[in-house]
């Protein structure tokens, strides 16, 4: 069995990032600005480069 240790805000993220990676299709992010980062350490860590790709342009929208 494994297990991974996640700061708070990144096991908030989790259950998030894990729709986004096995939805058919890859809409925009539903998330709260404050998941960004959680969302995008948790998809470097596993190597989801989509998710990645995804809350780089949610941050991006959100900023302009």
């Amino acid at each position: 069995m494994s297990e991974i240790e996640l700061e708070k805000s990144a096991a908030e993220a989790f259950p998030f990032a894990l729709d986004y990676v096995y939805e058919d299709t890859h809409d925009e992010l539903q998330i709260k600005f404050e998941l960004a980062e959680p969302m995008y350490q948790l998809a470097e860590y596993f190597g989801f480069h989509a998710l990645k790709d995804a809350v780089d342009n949610f941050v991006a929208d959100k900023l302009s």
